[in-house]
């Protein structure tokens, strides 16, 4: 309920949902829409994200092991 407050305070021209029924209730008409593909291919870039985070944050403590060691 938080997160939807900030968006609709922030002006938001569109917000983009599953097609779960409570959006209705939570989000106005006027800017609410439902999209399949534009929530896979975002719920797809957040994916590929995290994925490269884990990469990364795992390098960074195999090279501060490398480090301490030495």
């Amino acid at each position: 309920m938080k997160i939807i407050s900030t968006l609709i305070l922030s002006n938001s021209k569109q917000i983009v949902t599953d097609k779960l029924n409570i959006y209705k209730d939570l989000i106005p008409k006027e800017i609410h829409s439902t999209k399949n593909r534009g929530i896979n291919h975002i719920e797809h870039q957040n994916l590929n994200l995290r994925t490269h985070l884990k990469r990364l944050n795992r390098g960074l403590f195999a090279i501060q092991n490398l480090q301490q060691c030495f």
